[in-house]
């Protein structure tokens, strides 16, 4: 793992419940894990897939093409006005906008955007083997973000300066030098910064920039998912 990362587990926890259906009796496995070929015990298994793309896109360092396949530790990158869609597992999407670096790092059990932008949609995460016991990481520059389910945006403005948006989903942050045991509940949008000063990580509010709802729901409806506006997350 990039030791940038490795010092910044701030953990920011976000809390939509995920259900696991079909447990299995001690020392087997959960059907939901079973089923992605991932043992309950190991780390995910993404099952990524290049679903749509436009403009220049790469995977490993490979043109990309629709269909492709991302495996673990690969690195993904779009051009300038390049877009591309990941799906991985069954309905968790990743859409990547123009000048986006990805790294899908099974370290971390998640992956890492180092540069762009990116709309995440997480409906199923149980179905790449991430139980109600398991953490999937999102790491950027200036925080980590721990996922169970959740709908967000993130856009990296500077190597010190993270966008961050709870679009829908309830969010929790620790050691943010200012403001201790932050949790931000979103029915609708709650944008925040994560900016990395000498005394630590500072975060601060922000306005709804960069994105809105009907982009999010475009990229939904390419898994069949509804996100429930309006709806306080449980």
């Amino acid at each position: 793992m990039n030791d940038r990362y490795r010092t910044k587990r701030i953990a920011l926890g976000l809390l939509l419940g995920i259900t696991v259906a079909g447990i299995a009796i001690a020392g087997g496995q959960d059907e939901s894990a079973t089923q992605a070929g991932v043992s309950a015990d190991g780390p995910p298994n993404y099952n990524a897939r290049i679903e749509y793309l436009e403009g220049v896109v790469t995977v490993a360092g490979s043109d990309a093409f629709i269909g492709m396949t991302v495996e673990a530790g690969q690195t993904i990158i779009t051009g300038p006005d390049a877009t591309a869609d990941i799906i991985f597992g069954t309905q968790n999407l990743l859409r990547l906008e123009s000048d986006t670096v990805v790294v899908f790092n099974p370290e971390i059990e998640g992956f890492s955007i180092e540069e762009g932008t990116v709309a995440a949609i997480f409906d199923k995460l149980q179905s790449i083997g991430v139980g109600p016991e398991d953490t999937f990481f999102v790491n950027t520059p200036t925080t980590v973000a721990g996922v169970r389910g959740t709908t967000f945006f993130i856009k990296i403005e500077s190597p010190e300066s993270t966008y961050l948006c709870t679009c829908h989903g309830i969010l929790e942050f620790d050691e943010v030098s200012n403001r201790r045991n932050l949790r931000i509940a979103a029915s609708r949008h709650s944008a925040s910064r994560f900016i990395q000063t000498e005394d630590g990580v500072v975060w601060e509010e922000a306005p709804e920039i960069y994105h809105d709802s009907a982009s999010l729901n475009t990229a939904a409806d390419t898994i069949d998912v509804v996100i429930p506006w309006g709806e306080d997350p449980q």
